[in-house]
């Protein structure tokens, strides 16, 4: 798991931009950029962004997998 602060881009640093071999996941979101918290997770086939500010999370999961490994691993994430 990587921590990061959002990747210097041009705009106004509300804005999360990470590329895999899956495809490209674009978060933008209000608040302060300097107080933003972005979680970067990448297994076999999958890459996880989650980016935390002002109070609001968003979470991006991109992969190859099949839409039940999908439902498998949310099912696993919320504990059931």
């Amino acid at each position: 798991m990587s921590r990061i602060r959002p990747p210097s881009a041009p705009g106004d640093g509300h804005t999360t931009m990470v590329q895999d071999e899956n495809g490209t996941s674009v978060i933008t979101q209000s608040g302060d950029p300097a107080e933003t918290e972005v979680t970067i997770e990448k297994e076999p086939g999958r890459t996880t962004v989650t980016r935390r500010s002002g109070g609001n999370t968003a979470i991006v999961t991109q992969g190859s997998a099949s839409p039940q490994d999908m439902l498998d691993w949310l099912r696993k994430l919320q504990g059931h």
